[in-house]
């Protein structure tokens, strides 16, 4: 997400007629969201299922994204960038638990590892994507339309996987012939 800044930065700017350094600021939001969802993520896996959650956050992540298509006020833009980081926050704190609770400690490390080297990579690809797009004179919001697509992705996993328990929440479990 904050790999293309410097890349929309410009098309931004001319779009909605302000200077590049309002525009670039407004994508604190996403930072300050993404701090926030970090800290809110210390309780809230206490609260709600991880694969609720994680259903919520991705939905609230795909609809911020999607409303750049129609926003065409930059404050707008900046509340929802900084949902999308508040939704990135708390996903990332998710993917950890996730990670912790279903690899025992000799694999753990290494997945930690490699889920890290995949938002490098995630940070390459928006980059160059939005490189692609800019020089072709898309949308300044194409790159994030492209993640709002693997959002969708994202959701339909999360809607067909298990999650690890997280909550002191007592399952139910339906009686069985013996």
């Amino acid at each position: 997400m904050l790999a293309p800044i410097g890349i929309i930065a410009g098309p931004m700017a001319a779009l909605f007629d302000q200077p590049i350094t309002d525009v670039v600021a407004r994508f604190s939001w996403l930072t300050l969201g993404n701090l926030a969802g970090a800290v809110l993520a210390l309780f809230m896996y206490d609260w709600i299922s991880l694969k609720r959650l994680m259903l919520i956050l991705y939905s609230v992540i795909l609809i911020s994204l999607l409303s750049f298509n129609i926003s065409t006020d930059l404050t707008a833009i900046g509340l929802a960038l900084g949902l999308v980081g508040l939704c990135s926050g708390l996903g990332l704190a998710g993917a950890a638990l996730t990670i912790s609770k279903s690899y025992d400690t000799e694999k753990r490390a290494s997945m930690l590892v490699i889920t890290d080297s995949f938002f490098s990579v995630a940070g390459i690809v928006c980059g160059a994507l939005a490189t692609w797009f800019i020089a072709r004179e898309f949308f300044w919001a194409s790159t994030y339309q492209f993640v709002a697509a693997v959002s969708i992705v994202v959701l339909i996993l999360v809607s067909i996987s298990e999650f690890p328990s997280t909550t002191s929440e007592t399952k139910e479990t339906s009686p069985t012939a013996k």
